[in-house]
């Protein structure tokens, strides 16, 4: 039932300056956070990035086909013309 009435508290809450200060007092949000969070977000994006490469040069061509790796395109060709 909460969940249901989220969007509407966090409008009540948002749509008066009062009540703007409360809900950030509620969730938790402190000044500065928007920096911290996109320090946080490159981080993570750094991190991922040097996961998949260690992983693709450690494992190589071995790994499964999957969101990361699409497969390689069908040879279209027709019986008398070669690839």
């Amino acid at each position: 039932m909460l969940l249901a009435a989220t969007p509407f508290l966090v409008f009540l809450f948002a749509s008066s300056s009062k009540y703007l200060r409360s809900l950030k007092a509620i969730i938790g949000i402190e000044p500065g956070a928007p920096a911290l969070l996109l320090g946080f977000l490159l981080l993570l994006a750094l991190f991922a990035t040097g996961f998949l490469a260690a992983r693709r040069w450690t494992v190589g061509d071995a790994t499964p086909r999957g969101w990361w790796r699409p497969r390689a395109p069908r040879c279209r060709c027709t019986r008398s013309s070669s690839c």
